[in-house]
């Protein structure tokens, strides 16, 4: 049984997601469920991604760089709440 989900997200993510979704002739439904598919199955590795994937999935790391701790993410997290709500 399929149901409606709602997701907010910025603007110019969700023109390149509809612009890559078409241009491999896709829904963009398809698209977020195969997401959600990969990710609850560990059927995946987080390089085999494609590079568009990793970025709407929040999972994209830049070669050379580290991943935040806990902590960095959620300085960061508020960080970014305190500039949105200003």
């Amino acid at each position: 049984m399929q149901t409606k989900l709602t997701l907010r997200l910025e603007k110019s993510l969700i023109d390149q997601a509809k612009a890559w979704a078409d241009e491999k002739r896709l829904s963009l439904s398809h698209v977020v469920a195969m997401i959600f598919q990969r990710l609850t199955t560990g059927e995946h590795k987080k390089e085999d991604l494609h590079p568009f994937m990793q970025k709407i999935i929040g999972i994209a790391k830049k070669k050379g760089s580290k991943q935040p701790t806990d902590k960095e993410a959620k300085e960061m997290y508020y960080s970014y709440l305190e500039e949105k709500y200003k």
